[in-house]
């Protein structure tokens, strides 16, 4: 007999496995004469989940009492952006965008990210040589509360 938290720890191994064969099968790499775009773009953030109360036990949460409502899971993005808009902005190449793709064979790359320490720890141990770029939306919002003398807690909307 196993713990519940051993339970549900075997149990995201054995999905983690099953989603592993699932993108060998379904996830198909690059045609071998298709090039690679010189430069693969990799954003990185965490969200929060809704999950069962039972798996908040003992979760610091954001509510104002300390408690939880979700559990926070990563994501990740793989795509390039080789295109520009009329503007002369980089857009995202049709069809490039991935949630599990190899960006080891990029000439270049490219971490995006909040800003969170998080990301610029995973990026420099993952990926030393890539660029690490704060994304749009947190830069205006940083260069905003800056402009106004903001510090901390920044509300947007």
């Amino acid at each position: 007999m196993v713990s519940l938290e051993e339970g549900h720890e075997l149990l995201a191994e054995a999905l983690g496995r099953e989603v592993a064969e699932d993108e060998r099968r379904v996830v198909e790499p690059p045609a071998t004469d298709e090039p690679l775009a010189p430069t693969l773009y990799l954003g990185m953030d965490g969200t929060g989940v809704p999950v069962r109360k039972e798996e908040l036990v003992d979760c610091a949460g954001k509510q104002p009492d300390g408690s939880a409502k979700t559990r926070e899971v990563k994501l990740v993005t793989v795509w390039s952006a080789e295109g520009r808009d009329k503007e002369g902005t980089p857009v995202r190449d049709e069809g490039s965008i991935s949630y599990s793709a190899v960006i080891e064979g990029a000439a270049r790359r490219a971490v995006l990210g909040d800003g969170a320490k998080w990301i610029w720890n995973i990026a420099s141990e993952h990926f030393p040589d890539a660029i690490q770029i704060v994304d749009r939306f947190h830069a205006k919002i940083g260069t905003r509360c800056k402009r106004a003398g903001m510090h901390g807690t920044v509300a947007v909307g």
